[in-house]
Order: C-alpha cells, then structure tokens, then sequence
C-alpha cells in the first residue's frame, strides 16, 4: 500500500481546521502523512493542530512565517515522503473513501495523475452542488492538456487530485501571485504520461465571497489574466493544435476581466483596463471563439471594449442578484 502525503496549508483557520484534518483522518484508506503547514496564523490554528497531532501520529506540522499559500504548498512538497500527493484546502473536507478510489482509480491505469469531481458548497448559504466530470479512464498527455483547456478549464486548483510524486520535480507555486495554480498545471500535465478523469466526488470545496474570484482588487486579478496567457504562449510553442483552445481561455477571461474593473472604477484603474484589452487583441488571432457568447462579446469588443466591459458587468450583478 503506497504511502500517500496529504499537504494542507492552513493560515487563521481555527474554525474549521479540526473538521478537516478529521476528514482526513477518517479515511479507510490509512496509510498517510498529514502534513499541515502552519503559515504564521495568529488565531488558535496551532494550538488546535498540535493537540490533534498527539492524538494521531500521522499528522505533521511546520509552522513559517507567513509566507502565503504557495509558499505554504511548497513547503509541504519539500517535506512529503509519499509516492502520491495531495492538497487540501483548510476550509474544506474529504468525503469518505476519497483517498481509496483516488488511489484505486490510479492503480487500474498506472496513471501520473487522477483528476476526480467534487461538491460546491456555498459557504454563505450552504448550499451544494456536485461538478461532475466526464469519465475517462486513461488519456494521453495531449489529451490531457486538451481537457485542462475546454472541461477541465477551472480545474487546475491543487485540491482533488491524486499526484505522482515525481510530476512537481522541478515545479513550485510561484510565490505571491494569486490563480497560482494555473501557473503550473500546464507544467504537471507535461510530466505525465496518462491522466485519469474520475466522476466521483471526492472533496467537499466551500467557495465564499472572500474567495480570490471575488475580489475587487484588481491588480491581483491580473494575475489570473497573465497565467492564461502564459499558458497561451506554451501551447502555441508546443502544442500548435491546441493554441486556440488557450487563447479562447485567455479572452473570454478577459472579457470577465473588463467587468470586474468597470465594477471597482474603470477611472481608478485605466492602466489595468487597457493592458487587458492589449492581451485580448493579442490573443484573438488565435481565438476559436467558440459558442454564441464569445462570438457575440468579441463582436462588441471591436466595436467597443468599454460597451463590453459595462455589459459584463451589468450581466455578473445580474447573475449574482445585485
């Protein structure tokens, strides 16, 4: 039975780390290490991982500094022993069996890396939702690299995924940027060799307005603009066929993004507005502007970006019932 390193950052989360970490250790499948990095919290959050950590010896913490989330994952990497690898944010829970069907899932491909579904919950209202995936028992590298750009395309967070070990040689969380995860995912797809798409849920993932795609800061929502289109120059290098797909994702993010600063004051943040419409234009060559949505905002956009921009954001206060 290989050893599997579940790695949870944890800063100022003392209502909710103990329900976590109890979900973790409440797997049927019992060969793991906990590794909670502690990363410099100034609540209870310590405290309540060092008692939990006398009553069960597979629990590990390190605290640093605060350092921020990637710095908090990388930490852990350093320090994990298993074969296979796992994040867990500490807001959130394991459903039973996780790590027994992530695992068997592995083992009946040999694949590098398992992508399963999960639950959406509505941290204000509770509410849940299960994202199911479209099963797929083995895929290639390209193949999956595809699915990361058109289904799979808000997937790309470290939690509910079952790694080899040997994907993240060589790969870090870029420190201080937010979206971090779309910075690497391309990185630990081309380690690969065959992916497994698992539709069972394995994570319950609680989404609050505090989240990082509900901020109005919009200087960090660029980093979500800049890792699309990072991501859009690896594949038009490597991966010519799929470009578009990247490029798609790189514009109909940045039209989001044209929303999101009419919404915090385009006069505040021209610099920001132009550079995103810069990156829009940048990426439309290559844009299979797929759907009725994109086609139709990429037509007002060349009429006229601002008219886009206050339309996105008049349909995301909409959809949000402000």
């Amino acid at each position: 039975m290989d050893l599997v390193s579940v790695i949870i950052p944890a800063y100022n989360v003392e209502a909710t780390i103990a329900d976590c970490i109890g979900s973790v250790t409440s797997q049927d499948y019992q060969n793991i290490e906990i590794i909670v990095i502690n990363d410099g919290s100034s609540d209870r959050t310590e405290d309540i991982v060092m008692q939990l950590a006398k009553e069960d010896s597979r629990i590990r913490l390190l605290t640093t500094p605060n350092g921020g989330v990637s710095h908090a994952r990388n930490t852990g990497l350093s320090l994990a022993e298993g074969e296979y690898l796992m994040f867990v944010d500490a807001d959130d829970l394991l459903l039973d069996h996780a790590i027994s069907r992530l695992v068997k899932a592995q083992d009946e491909v040999n694949a590098d890396l398992v992508v399963a579904s999960y639950i959406l919950v509505n941290a204000t209202t509770g509410e849940e939702h299960t994202v199911h995936l479209t099963e797929q028992r083995r895929i290639t590298k390209e193949e999956a690299h595809a699915f990361f750009l058109t289904e799979g395309l808000n997937l790309s967070q470290p939690w509910g995924k079952l790694y080899r070990r040997e994907l993240f040689d060589g790969v870090r969380y870029p420190i201080g940027k937010l979206y971090e995860d779309i910075s690497v995912i391309a990185s630990l797809v081309e380690g690969t060799e065959s992916v497994r798409i698992l539709d069972a849920p394995v994570i319950s993932y609680r989404q609050s307005l505090q989240s990082i795609s509900h901020t109005t800061n919009i200087e960090r929502q660029m980093d979500g603009l800049q890792a699309r289109r990072d991501n859009y120059v690896f594949y038009s290098i490597y991966y010519p066929t799929l470009k578009g797909l990247a490029a798609d994702a790189t514009v109909y993010y940045g039209y989001y993004l044209l929303g999101r600063i009419v919404n915090a004051g385009l006069r505040e943040n021209r610099e920001y507005y132009e550079k995103t419409c810069e990156m829009i234009r940048e990426s439309l060559s290559d844009a299979s502007l797929r759907g009725f949505f994109m086609k139709t905002a990429t037509f007002i956009f060349m009429i006229s970006p601002r008219l886009l921009a206050q339309l996105c954001d008049r349909f995301s206060k909409s959809k949000n019932g402000v």
